[in-house]
């Protein structure tokens, strides 16, 4: 399953295989680690970072060479540190640092976690507040992750290669 999901993703979103799957593992594990659908991890990155690795995804835009600001939105699922200070890794000088991959992916996959909790099982609400936007009354951010999430779940369910270039190609 693993194999497939990380051919569909390096296809659909155009990043290398090698990158795809390291994502994939990683949101595997985070899942199962905080009682999370992998594929929902997935979908929030999906939708974050387009499953780039980006620093600061704005500043990147700018300046790919631009130094990480791990107080601002960071990494696969782009996790803010300045809303997340206690959970977020430090320097050996106490300072918070810039997440590793596997940081990254386990702490948004930890906040969703949180998100789901503090929402009461409402998976749409925990999106919006993981976006922070809870105040959109459209929902614009979790409909979003959603239609990700269902192509992710054609690309498992065998769905044809056409139907999947389409599926990912709506949901961009």
């Amino acid at each position: 399953m693993p194999r497939t999901l990380s051919a569909f993703i390096a296809s659909e979103w155009r990043i290398p295989v090698e990158q795809s799957k390291a994502l994939v593992r990683k949101a595997f594990a985070a899942s199962q680690a905080y009682d999370l659908d992998p594929l929902l991890i997935l979908a929030v990155m999906a939708q974050e970072s387009s499953f780039r690795n980006f620093g600061n995804a704005h500043a990147w835009l700018r300046d790919p060479d631009a130094p990480v600001n791990p107080l601002a939105a960071h990494g696969p699922m782009q996790v803010a540190g300045r809303w997340h200070q206690e959970k977020m890794p430090r320097d050996a000088d106490g300072a918070i640092r810039q997440t590793t991959l596997e940081e990254n992916v386990r702490l948004g996959a930890w906040i969703l976690r949180e998100y789901i909790e503090a929402d009461r099982g409402d998976l749409r609400a925990a999106l919006q507040r993981y976006n922070g936007n809870r105040a959109d009354r459209e929902a614009r951010y979790a409909k979003a992750v959603f239609a990700h999430l269902k192509s992710l779940e054609a690309a498992l369910s065998g769905a044809s290669d056409v139907a999947m270039t389409e599926i990912g190609a709506r949901t961009r």
